[in-house]
């Protein structure tokens, strides 16, 4: 009888806690769709490289990372050119998202 009610406890409380931490207990545990990965260049698609590289010609690019959005993956991929720092955003399917760069200027 103490083990029905041990068990009917974690059944009510494991949800509540979830919600509390603002997760859906279908997901509790399962935070593999809301974490940043990274990537290194070679474990990055080659659909996603070569629209980077498109996008943004003659940077050198040196790392990537990735996460979910709108049901697609998106990966960061970051490069330099010169002073200019660029990180291009492409979801896996090839579609350029955006395109940013900064110059590190010393001033």
């Amino acid at each position: 009888m103490n083990s029905l009610k041990t068990l009917l406890l974690v059944a009510l409380f494991v949800p509540a806690l979830s919600l509390a931490q603002g997760k859906d207990s279908r997901t509790l545990g399962d935070t593999s769709n809301d974490e940043l990965m990274t990537h290194t260049l070679d474990a990055v698609p080659a659909k996603v490289m070569t629209a980077a590289r498109k996008a943004a010609p003659d940077v050198y690019f040196s790392d990537a990372i990735s996460y979910w959005e709108d049901d697609f993956r998106v990966y960061r991929v970051s490069g330099r050119l010169f002073r200019e720092v660029w990180n291009v955003y492409v979801r896996d399917d090839g579609r350029v998202l955006r395109t940013e760069s900064d110059t590190q200027d010393d001033r």
